[in-house]
C-alpha cells in the first residue's frame, strides 16, 4: 500500500496533476459540481492517484491579514444521476452519470478562482462558529483575561481558524488589537476534559478607571472574504458571540469590599471592610445579611459601596438567608461568593435552603446591561430542596455563575426563574440541577461539568469539556443559532433518545451552524432503535443544515445501536444541506437518507454529502442494516474512509479497552473503557487535514496523517 501522503491530497500547494491545463472547465452554482474539461471523465482513484485542480483562494493568515492560498482540490467521482436511472453503483458511481459532471472534494466559493475555469459558484465561506468560554461581568484592574473557542469547515494546519483578535473599548478609548494565532490547553476552570482555546491577557491600562468597558473580537477563517469574518459587534444578544462587559476600578480591584460569613456570626454586628483581618474578625451569620450590609443602609456609607466586585467569604457551613426585598445596586461587575482563605472547599458549605432573589442590578446597571450578575466560586454549594434562584422579570433577569464548585443537590426541579446559568468546572451530585431548556432560564455555558442527567435533557448551546452521564437529548431555546459541543464525554446516553437531535421546527428554515467536535459517546445499552448523535435525521423533522463541522468524534456501539444519523432528506418535508465538513470520525454505523432511500429523484437535499463532498478519513465499524443497504449509505464516503462491510462482524478500530455495547443480545454493565487506539489500529493515519492541536486527553495531535476519533 502506498503511504497515505501519496494516496490523498485534499489541501496542498501544488499544481494540477495533468500540468498547466485545467482539468475542469467550470464550477456549478452549487460550488461542488464541476464540468470535466475534455473527453469522458475517467474512473477516478482518490485513494490512489488522485486528480486535482489547483485553485487560488481568498483567505486570511495568522496575523488576520488578507491573503491568497493555492490549494489542490481533489476530484472525487463522476456525479451520478438521481434515482431511478439507473441502478446506483455505490463503489464508482459510474455508468449513470450526466455527461462530464464530476464531484469536487469540497466546496469552491465565489471568491475562488482557477486559470481556465469558469467559477459560477454562488457559495461563500460561512463565518466561524465561535464563542467566549470565560466569565465576564468581572471587576478588573489594568488587565483582563479572555478565552475563545472557534470552529470552521475550512480548518487546516492543526487549527480550526488562523487567528482571533480581541480589543477593549470603553466607548471613548480602544486598546490595540491583541492577535492570537495558536491555541493552548486551558487551565481556566477544572475541566475533566481539557480544552484548547485561543486566549490572552489584555492590557487595559489606557482605559479610564471606574468605568465599564467591553471586549470585542473578530474570528478569521482560513478561507473566505470579508463577509466570512465573525465579529462580536454584529450581535447584541448576550448568549451569542457578542460583546463581553467588565468594570475597571484599579483601587477597588486591589482592595475589594470583603465580608465573612460564619455559623457563629451575627448579622446585627457583622462588619464588612476592605481589610481582610477586620472583616474576618466580625463575621455575618448569613449571606443575605452580608449582602444587605454591603450594599444599603448606614453600614454601606463608604463611597462606591455597590455590589460590583464585593466578596462574601464562606468560613464553614452557612445559610444563604432570607430573600432580598430591595435592590442590590450594581453597575456591571459580579458580586462574588467564595470560600474563605484557609477553609477547604469541602468545609466551605453554602446551604441554599429557601428560594432566593438576589435583586442584583435591579437599580444602577450601566446601559445596555439589563441583568444582574452573581459569581459563586471555589466552595461547596448545597441545595436542600426545590428552591429557586429568582429574578424579577424578563427585563431584569439574573446571571448565576458557578465556577469550580462542588454542587450538591437534593431536588431535580427547575432551579431558575428569570435567571440564566453559567457553569465552569462544576461537579454535580447524582440528583442534579434541572438542566433542560425552560422559558426565561437559559443554560448559557456548560463548561467542564460532571453530572448524571438520569435520562433528562440538557440545554446545549455551548457544551465543552464535560462528562455527561445518561443524557436524554439536547434541548435548545433557538435552533436557528450556532451550537457547539466540543470535547465532551457522553456516557451511556438514554436508550430512548440518544445524545442529541439537531432538527428544526419550521419547514424550510435554516438551522444554526453546528460544531460537533472531538466528542466521545460510550454507549452500553443495547436498544437498536436508538441512534447516538443525530443531525437533521428521521422524520418528522425540519430544517436545513448550512455549515456543520463534524470532526474527530468517537461513537461506540454495535450495528444500529448508537448509530449515527446524518443529513437526511426524507418525508414529509424536503430538506437541503450544504457546507458540511465530516472528517476523522469513528462511529458504529453511519446512516444517511436521500433519493435512493425515498425512491424519489427529487430528494437531493444531501446529494453533495452522498458524493463525499467535504468528507475524509471517517471510520465505521458496521454497515447499515437496511434490506437495501445502499439506500442508507453515501454513494461515496470520501477519501481515506474505512466503511464496515458487515452488520455483525466489527470493522475493528482496535480500541485500547472496549467496554461498550458489543452484541445485540447483551451489554457490559458499567462501561468505563479506554477508547485510545492501539498501535496497529486501522483508524490511525487516515486523516490528512487536521484542525486540532490536542486530543480529548490534551495530548498533541499529528500535523498530518492523524488518527480518526477523539484521541491521537
Amino acid at each position: 500500500m502506498k503511504r497515505l501522503r501519496d494516496r490523498l491530497r485534499i489541501v496542498g500547494t501544488g499544481s494540477s496533476s495533468s500540468g498547466s491545463a485545467a482539468l475542469i472547465s467550470a464550477v456549478a452554482a452549487d460550488g461542488w459540481q464541476a464540468t470535466w474539461a475534455s473527453g469522458t471523465p475517467p474512473t477516478f482513484d482518490p485513494d490512489g492517484s488522485p486528480e486535482v485542480q489547483t485553485f487560488s483562494r481568498a483567505g486570511y493568515d495568522t496575523s488576520g491579514a488578507a491573503t491568497t492560498y493555492s490549494e489542490d482540490m481533489i476530484i472525487l467521482r463522476r456525479v451520478r444521476l438521481p434515482y431511478p436511472t439507473p441502478t446506483i453503483d455505490v463503489t464508482t458511481a459510474t455508468g449513470n452519470s450526466p455527461a462530464n459532471a464530476v464531484a469536487l472534494g469540497d466546496y469552491i466559493y465565489s471568491t475562488d478562482s482557477a486559470s481556465g475555469v469558469t467559477n459560477s459558484s454562488t457559495e461563500i465561506s460561512p463565518v466561524p462558529i465561535a464563542n467566549w468560554v470565560m466569565n465576564d461581568r468581572l471587576l478588573v484592574g489594568n488587565s483582563v483575561f479572555w478565552e475563545i473557542i472557534a470552529f470552521h469547515r475550512n480548518y487546516r494546519s492543526r487549527s480550526q481558524v488562523p487567528c482571533v483578535r480581541v480589543r477593549a473599548n470603553d466607548g471613548t478609548t480602544q486598546t490595540a488589537w491583541q492577535v492570537v494565532s495558536t491555541t493552548t490547553v486551558s487551565s481556566y476552570s477544572e475541566d475533566p476534559n481539557p480544552l484548547e482555546t485561543f486566549s490572552g491577557t489584555l492590557d487595559v491600562t489606557a482605559l479610564a478607571s471606574a468605568t465599564m468597558f467591553w471586549l470585542e473580537a473578530e474570528v478569521f477563517p482560513w478561507i473566505g472574504g470579508a463577509a466570512s469574518v465573525l465579529k462580536s459587534e454584529d450581535s447584541s444578544v448576550t448568549r451569542e458571540f457578542s460583546r463581553r462587559y467588565f468594570y475597571k476600578d484599579v483601587a477597588r480591584e486591589a482592595a475589594p469590599p470583603l465580608a465573612y460569613v460564619s455559623s457563629t456570626g451575627d448579622n446585627a454586628t457583622g462588619v464588612w471592610s476592605t481589610t481582610a483581618a477586620t472583616a474576618a474578625a466580625t463575621p455575618f451569620l448569613t449571606v443575605s445579611g452580608a449582602m444587605i450590609a454591603m450594599t444599603v443602609g448606614a453600614n454601606a456609607a463608604v463611597t462606591g459601596s455597590i455590589a460590583d466586585g464585593c466578596r462574601i467569604r464562606i468560613v464553614d457551613g452557612v445559610d444563604i438567608g432570607a430573600v432580598m426585598t430591595a435592590s442590590r445596586p450594581q453597575t456591571c461587575a459580579s458580586m462574588i461568593w467564595e470560600r474563605a482563605p484557609g477553609t477547604a472547599r469541602a468545609a466551605a458549605i453554602l446551604t441554599h435552603g429557601t428560594s432566593f432573589r438576589p435583586r442584583l442590578g435591579q437599580t444602577g446597571l450601566a446601559s445596555p446591561l439589563t441583568e444582574g450578575s452573581l459569581l459563586i466560586t471555589d466552595l461547596t454549594y448545597n441545595r436542600t430542596g426545590a428552591f429557586n434562584w429568582d429574578g424579577i422579570s424578563t427585563a431584569n433577569s439574573q446571571q448565576i455563575r458557578f465556577h469550580n464548585v462542588d454542587l450538591k443537590n437534593s431536588h431535580v426541579s427547575s432551579s431558575l426563574a428569570f435567571c440564566h446559568l453559567y457553569l465552569f468546572g462544576v461537579t454535580m451530585s447524582t440528583t442534579r440541577l434541572s438542566m433542560g431548556q425552560t422559558a426565561n432560564a437559559q443554560r448559557r455555558i456548560v463548561r467542564g461539568v460532571t453530572l448524571d442527567l438520569n435520562a433528562s435533557g440538557i440545554e446545549g448551546w455551548i457544551m465543552v469539556g464535560s462528562v455527561v452521564t445518561r443524557g436524554n437529548d439536547i434541548s435548545y431555546e433557538d435552533r436557528t443559532k450556532p451550537f457547539i459541543s466540543y470535547n465532551n464525554k457522553w456516557i451511556n446516553p438514554s436508550s430512548t433518545s440518544g445524545v442529541g437531535a439537531w432538527i428544526g421546527t419550521v419547514s424550510g428554515g435554516d438551522l444554526g451552524a453546528v460544531a460537533w467536535v472531538q466528542n466521545l459517546i460510550e454507549c452500553y445499552h443495547t436498544t437498536s432503535t436508538t441512534a447516538g448523535w443525530r443531525i437533521a435525521h428521521d422524520s418528522p423533522s425540519f430544517g436545513n443544515i448550512v455549515h456543520a463541522v463534524v470532526y474527530a468524534n468517537t461513537d461506540t456501539g454495535y450495528g444500529s445501536v448508537n448509530r449515527a444519523n446524518y443529513f437526511y432528506d426524507e418525508a414529509p418535508v424536503a430538506r437541503f444541506h450544504k457546507l458540511v465538513r465530516h472528517s476523522g470520525c469513528i462511529v458504529s454505523q453511519l446512516n444517511t437518507k436521500g433519493d435512493v432511500f425515498e425512491l424519489d429523484g427529487t430528494r437531493l437535499g444531501q446529494f453533495a454529502y452522498s458524493h463525499g463532498v467535504g468528507c475524509q478519513g471517517n471510520f465505521t465499524m458496521f454497515r447499515t442494516n437496511s434490506g437495501n443497504f445502499a439506500s442508507e449509505m453515501q454513494t461515496y464516503p470520501g477519501p481515506g474512509c474505512s466503511i464496515g462491510t458487515s452488520t455483525t462482524v466489527r470493522n475493528d478500530p482496535l480500541f485500547t479497552d472496549y467496554q461498550a455495547s458489543d452484541n445485540s443480545g447483551g451489554a457490559l454493565a458499567t462501561g468505563g473503557g479506554d477508547y485510545t487506539l492501539t498501535g496497529p489500529s486501522p483508524a490511525r493515519g487516515i486523516v490528512t487535514v487536521t484542525g486540532l492541536r490536542f486530543d480529548m486527553a490534551g495530548s498533541a495531535r499529528a500535523s498530518t496523517n492523524d488518527a480518526a476519533g477523539c484521541y491521537a
